[in-house]
């Protein structure tokens, strides 16, 4: 009885530190999504393309990293932008998986 005790803790536990790794993976893929997209957006920025093709790219930039672009402030020499994960499949518990990223074109 008691190793069916220890047996179980132990599962509960194990799945516990894997739910933990997954959301520090996916909180790092937004990241890096949404650094992606920033860096794209401040590119064409920095080109002279204007907002709306900084924007047309940025969405194209994050639908290419398996994300959803929510909000793109590229005004100026700025992007400043908001990303959301698209997963295949919903993760109980996982609310929305999103980052966030600024780019600024230099001088």
């Amino acid at each position: 009885m008691l190793s069916m005790i220890l047996v179980c803790a132990a599962v509960v536990m194990c799945l516990g530190v894997a739910r933990v790794g997954l959301a520090s993976v996916l909180r790092t893929r937004a990241e890096n999504a949404a650094d992606s997209v920033a860096l794209a957006a401040a590119d064409q920025l920095a080109l002279g393309n204007g907002s709306a093709a900084a924007k047309q790219v940025a969405a194209e930039v994050a639908h290419d990293n398996g994300a959803k672009l929510l909000e793109c402030d590229c005004e100026g020499s700025a992007a400043e932008v908001a990303v959301e994960l698209d997963l295949d499949v919903p993760i109980a518990g996982f609310p929305a998986i999103q980052g966030r990223s600024r780019a600024e074109v230099g001088s």
